[in-house]
């Protein structure tokens, strides 16, 4: 019984080295690992990109969260029309024999307002106006006023801007003179803004 040789198996370098086994140099086949040079580039190349995208994202959460704030100070300030609405008319319905009274909610509504322009709400000036269907909702038509046709004769619920975009039109009478009285006017002109 032969035992059999311990150890791994001895190789027989003359059949390696043999002529028909090495290949030229220029023959020579090597899958190298990429050069340090362009495995850096690559590396920087995606932390650019990582950046780009973490920066577009921050950017995006920012402005969402302000889009928030603003949608929840408009509602607020919607709620609170109604209280300014009413100190108006407040002031109107005081006679001169309540003056401390009218003072103090002249106070109120001052302080009222000035914390609601701070957060950006803005009147719409309509009295006086051309008659403007973005920013003015006709409610009904003066046929009596000497105004030129189209033209805000009063204002019957003051119409805000909240940031720049319409929170509420103002509620108005329009002058409206007949056909026979607009002969006058461009042309154009004559369209009935109450739509009546």
């Amino acid at each position: 019984m032969t035992e059999a040789p311990k150890g791994p198996a001895k190789i027989d370098l003359t059949d390696i080295l043999s002529d028909e086994a090495v290949l030229e140099d220029d023959e020579l086949e090597l899958d190298l690992a990429p050069e340090p040079d362009s495995e850096v580039a690559a590396l920087e190349d995606r932390l650019l990109r990582l950046r780009a995208e973490f920066e577009n994202h921050r950017k995006r959460t920012s402005k969402e969260a302000a889009d928030l704030r603003n949608r929840a100070a408009e509602g607020l300030v919607r709620e609170v029309l109604p209280v300014l609405d009413n100190l108006d008319r407040a002031l109107a319905e005081t006679t001169g024999s309540d003056v401390a009274l009218r003072q103090g909610v002249e106070l109120i509504k001052r302080q009222l307002w000035e914390v609601l322009s701070r957060a950006g709400l803005e009147p719409i000036e309509a009295a006086g106006a051309p008659f403007d269907p973005m920013f003015h909702e006709a409610v009904t038509r003066d046929g009596a006023s000497d105004a030129p046709h189209n033209t805000v004769t009063e204002e019957i619920q003051k119409g805000y801007l909240f940031q720049g975009r319409l929170l509420r039109p103002a509620m108005v009478k329009v002058a409206y003179q007949s056909t026979a009285s607009q002969a006058g006017s461009p042309p154009g002109d004559s369209a009935d803004p109450a739509g009546n």
